[in-house]
């Protein structure tokens, strides 16, 4: 494989590397709010809507440009 391909291939998992990071933090967050007795309807909406259009949980998408990446 080139280094130009190698680039763009490390560029991916760096992507996805950030992708999952941000998404296990919303997470934990959800969790965290579970446990303390502090999520509320307001806070799941807030969260679906910044999941679906705003923060992006698109790892999944990350996974697959790698799992399709042509060398």
């Amino acid at each position: 494989m080139s280094d130009t391909k190698n680039d763009r291939l490390d560029e991916l998992k760096a992507e996805l590397k950030q992708s999952c990071q941000s998404t296990i933090h919303i997470l934990q967050s959800i969790i965290e709010d579970i446990d303390n007795g502090t999520y509320t309807i307001e806070k799941a909406e807030m969260d679906y809507e910044n999941m679906m259009w705003n923060d992006g949980i698109n790892f999944m998408s990350c996974v697959g440009d790698i799992a399709n990446y042509e060398d």
